[in-house]
């Protein structure tokens, strides 16, 4: 081969390899991902008013974080919220309870996915007025007082110092997962003593503030519902703390979920995820539920 020959060889490869070094280095950027893209969109939350106090806030500060997404947090009941689920009229159902066999084989018959995600422990409080002097009571008393009536008066708890009528305050079952949640555990199924007072709705927070004016009564309700001037009672001596909730050790402690149809995904999972941030747990845990640190399976 000439030495012009030899040149043209060469020069043709240098040039192929620069087109195609050109071509690879195109290649590549059109493929690349670039940063991932800021959440947007807006997620329908209904559920248990168990959850809600902390859910609003959260969704407060995470549409503050995202600008273009838009968070409608709606307190209810826990059956209310799943039925929402389920009719396709929200993303995320807060409940205190899991769902009932009967709710799973509705989600299987409209072809949907019951998934819960554990975003935190509460328990339900026996609450009294601040004034009155009891500050303990025992699974048994509780059963005398709310469901088979045999202790009506505040002298029959031994050492309570107070006496005059025990005035209950109480929730449907039907309407309230906290008041099912109640019946269940401490009662074991009974039904309310026929004297109490029945408060109307599902809300906690309702149940609760009948203690602020009343030092007579007596009531449950989740412990996101303690306020000043009312307290809750230690139940067969442990009170309700975040050590003894998280740990089960209070006799009325119980798991809280976000529920939706099938794993989280996008925008639902994004708020889900805030929920265990360390922003998202703060708040958790200013609302007095005991917060997860991380996604349980």
């Amino acid at each position: 081969m000439s030495r012009n020959s030899s040149h043209a060889c060469t020069g043709i490869l240098v040039v192929l390899f620069l087109v195609a070094a050109v071509c690879t280095a195109g290649c590549s950027s059109a493929h690349s991902t670039g940063p991932e893209q800021s959440p947007s969109g807006t997620l329908i939350v209904h559920g248990s008013t168990a959850v809600t106090p902390a859910l609003e806030e959260q969704a407060r500060v995470f549409t503050v974080q995202y600008p273009d997404t838009r968070v409608e947090v709606t307190g209810s009941s826990s059956g209310e919220a799943i039925y929402y689920l389920l009719s396709g009229k929200c993303d995320i159902a807060p409940s205190a309870r899991p769902p009932t066999a009967a709710e799973y084989a509705e989600a299987k018959n409209t072809g949907k996915n019951l998934h819960m995600t554990v975003v935190g422990y509460d328990g339900v409080a026996v609450l009294v007025h601040s004034q009155n002097p009891v500050s303990a009571i025992t699974s048994d008393q509780i059963r005398q007082i709310f469901f088979n009536g045999s202790i009506s008066a505040w002298e029959q708890i031994p050492g309570s110092g107070k006496t005059g009528p025990i005035r209950v305050y109480v929730q449907d079952p039907r309407a309230s997962a906290t008041a099912e949640f109640f019946v269940s555990r401490a009662g074991a199924g009974m039904s309310f003593v026929p004297t109490a007072v029945l408060v109307p709705g599902s809300s906690s927070e309702l149940l609760s503030k009948k203690i602020l004016t009343d030092p007579d009564g007596i009531t449950f309700s989740s412990t996101a519902y303690v306020y000043p001037n009312m307290k809750a009672l230690q139940v067969d001596g442990v009170a309700p703390r975040p050590a003894s909730l998280s740990y089960s050790a209070y006799p009325i402690s119980r798991k809280l979920y976000v529920i939706t149809d099938g794993k989280p995904q996008g925008l639902t999972k994004e708020f889900i995820n805030f929920l265990f941030s360390e922003a998202g747990r703060k708040i958790t845990t200013g609302k007095g539920i005991v917060p997860v640190s991380q996604v349980q399976p």
